[in-house]
């Protein structure tokens, strides 16, 4: 049985003492990762579901609502697989997960919303 989870990669530490996040797969003993392209500091992390950053983040609704919608997706990709009794391996299903991910206009998209919300922050201090 596979598993989807959101994780934050601690054996990653990130220049500026952060840690990537990254959707974990698992099947068969086997792991991958597909990695969000955000980060954050352990403290910030609270790793439950739905609400995987706490409130120290600075744009914890933003995130956990793409990290949600990024574990969905690649869930329903998972229970597409298994309902159709295909059989498929944790690189299969990294592959089809890369493949159909709007990841990267999300990505971008959601940078730029925070950096306007951080300027509008700013801007109220």
């Amino acid at each position: 049985m596979a598993t989807v989870r959101v994780v934050l990669r601690k054996c990653r530490k990130l220049k500026d003492g952060r840690y990537p996040s990254a959707i974990r797969l698992t099947h068969n003993k086997k792991v991958k990762y597909i990695f969000t392209g955000y980060s954050a500091l352990e403290r910030e992390w609270s790793g439950k579901y739905p609400l995987y950053l706490n409130s120290k983040h600075p744009n914890q609704i933003e995130l956990n609502t793409f990290l949600l919608k990024e574990y969905s997706r690649v869930n329903d990709e998972l229970i597409k697989l298994n309902t159709k009794g295909i059989h498929f391996t944790v690189y299969d299903l990294h592959a089809k997960s890369i493949n159909k991910s709007v990841h990267y206009y999300l990505k971008s998209n959601i940078q730029e919303e925070l950096k306007q919300s951080e300027k509008a922050r700013l801007e109220l201090l």
